[in-house]
């Protein structure tokens, strides 16, 4: 048995080191003097995904955006598990982001979450839309699975859904105009748009991994909620993870780091 307030006092003490270990990170990182970044007024972008309602995983992501002081945040969606209308609750945690927020519907989230979302003032929800911050452009897509047939789905079918989405990408983008950041949930549906955009976003598959085609960067955050992939629980054995991307300003803005 748990004594009562023991969970409680866990969580403190896992918040408290997570807090210790990010700000040893930013100092660590910034004292480096070989460090290429941090001279030159750069956009600081925090990319996080797969989140699914860890609270560990949102106290990470605010101290990785303090500790960086990253300018906005790009989530790459799966913020829930199931796509019940009672975990809607976590868009109380968005509204407590003092930094904007681009946020893409994952196959866990429901189209209410998104529309929920989509009511609040530092959310932009992009669904075959744009956005433009900080002088970068953002393109985003919801994932076309939704959560009622995510689990019964095979991983054929999930797959060939994703990829089915390729060419309403790349008719998006091409419409658009310049395009600096495609992000996705799935970076399958977005593979086509390779040579068309510098960099691609996305997560689902809980692994961090970088990989180019013609040219474009396709950057997945893995799990910043700690997810096993099958249960959706946090794994000691997974780590909590996140992207800080820095960006030199200019026409168009270029990452470096």
């Amino acid at each position: 048995l748990i004594p009562p307030g023991a969970a409680v006092e866990s969580f403190d003490a896992f918040q408290d080191q997570l807090t210790r270990v990010v700000n040893g990170a930013v100092e660590a990182y910034s004292s480096i003097q070989t460090n290429p970044v941090g001279r030159a007024g750069e956009i600081r972008v925090l990319h996080i995904s797969d989140m699914h309602l860890a609270p560990l995983g949102y106290q990470f992501a605010k101290q990785i955006a303090r500790g960086f002081d990253v300018d906005f945040v790009i989530d790459t969606g799966d913020t829930t598990s199931w796509g019940t209308e009672a975990e809607n609750v976590v868009a109380d945690l968005f509204r407590s982001y003092d930094k904007p927020i681009v946020w893409v519907r994952g196959n866990h989230d429901s189209l209410k979450l998104q529309s929920e979302l989509d009511e609040i003032d530092n959310v932009h929800v992009l669904d075959g839309s744009s956005v433009v911050i900080d002088g970068l452009r953002i393109y985003g897509l919801g994932h076309p699975v939704p959560p009622a047939i995510t689990r019964e789905i095979s991983d054929e079918d999930f797959e060939a859904a994703a990829r089915s989405m390729d060419e309403r990408v790349v008719d998006d983008v091409e419409a658009m105009g310049p395009i600096d950041i495609i992000a996705v949930h799935d970076d399958r549906m977005a593979e086509e748009a390779a040579g068309l955009v510098p960099l691609v976003l996305s997560g689902h598959f809980h692994v961090q991994s970088t990989r180019v085609i013609a040219g474009t960067i396709f950057l997945r955050a893995g799990t910043t909620g700690a997810s096993a992939f099958g249960t959706f629980e946090t794994d000691e054995g997974i780590p909590l993870s996140a992207e800080v991307l820095y960006f030199e300003p200019g026409t168009p803005p270029r990452l470096i780091a």
